[in-house]
């Protein structure tokens, strides 16, 4: 009788091990599946953005006037560039693409790994070009937030690569 008993518990000590077992395994598939979803979701916000970058007008933009154009400082790109409306609205089209990435990436709604893959290098080059007409502008203006996301993009993609 007592081999019995004893067989009983050995039994449901190994099913509740089995239990136990098989609990651990959905909860961690559940959490990968999760995960991709949320990478997911994160790649299907950030693409329109990115596409976005990638169209005629912007490409034309970048290639036109942040990387041929140059200038000393905020007054000197006023007096060379920003009578010209069309520039302005240019510029400050594709500062609000940047803008607009960046307050995703501050609400982590997208990945910071992701954005410096796709538009890393840009938000570097755009950053260390703009900064003197951006900060300019925000004492200019009296507007301190003035593109803070594209700042803070790219703040996080220099400590990314920095880190790595």
């Amino acid at each position: 009788m007592a081999s019995f008993e004893f067989l009983a518990i050995i039994v449901s000590v190994l099913g509740l091990a089995a239990s136990i077992t098989y609990y651990a395994i959905v909860v961690s598939n559940a959490n990968k599946t999760q995960q991709q979803q949320l990478e997911t979701r994160q790649a299907q916000l950030f693409m329109p953005i990115f596409n976005q970058f990638q169209n005629h007008e912007n490409m034309a933009i970048w290639l036109n006037i942040v990387l041929d154009w140059e200038w000393e400082d905020y007054d000197d790109f006023r007096n060379k560039f920003y009578s010209d409306k069309d520039v302005r609205t240019k510029i400050h089209s594709y500062m609000a693409y940047l803008e607009g990435a960046g307050i995703l990436l501050e609400r982590d709604l997208v990945d910071i790994k992701m954005v410096n893959e796709l538009i890393g290098s840009i938000v570097v080059i755009f950053w260390e070009k703009m900064e003197s007409v951006i900060l300019g502008t925000r004492q200019r203006l009296d507007m301190p937030t003035y593109c803070s996301g594209v700042e803070s993009l790219y703040r996080k993609i220099k400590t990314l690569r920095e880190n790595r």
